[in-house]
């Protein structure tokens, strides 16, 4: 389609629009699936309906996966992981670190 309407989208993009639409529908298997979406009455929108998504797979993935606490040691040479994440409650940033803090210590940082 692209070829013949310069407007139309592209075939890659084409495949990453459908795709994503997809994927707030089916979930994506082992990360997350959606749950029944929510109906937001405050503003008398039938049309206002949010969807929400569980992301207990991901959560059963990783426990199944990976070895907590992850660590890793520059003298080792072993790489880094460093994940940054957001505390949805607080806002607050949130990092987590392979390797070990000046103490020793693993935790994570707000």
């Amino acid at each position: 389609m692209h070829s013949a309407d310069p407007t139309a989208a592209t075939e890659e993009a084409a495949r990453r629009y459908y795709s994503g639409k997809q994927f707030l529908f089916t979930g994506v298997q082992n990360v997350f699936f959606p749950l029944l979406p929510i109906l937001d009455t405050k503003f008398f929108d039938p049309q206002n309906i949010w969807p929400v998504y569980s992301n207990r797979p991901l959560k059963d993935s990783l426990e199944r996966y990976a070895n907590f606490p992850i660590s890793t040691s520059s003298d080792l040479n072993q790489p880094r992981l460093l994940l940054v994440s957001v505390d949805v409650l607080e806002g607050a940033v949130v990092t987590f670190d392979s390797y070990p803090k000046t103490d020793g210590g693993r935790r994570s940082e707000y």
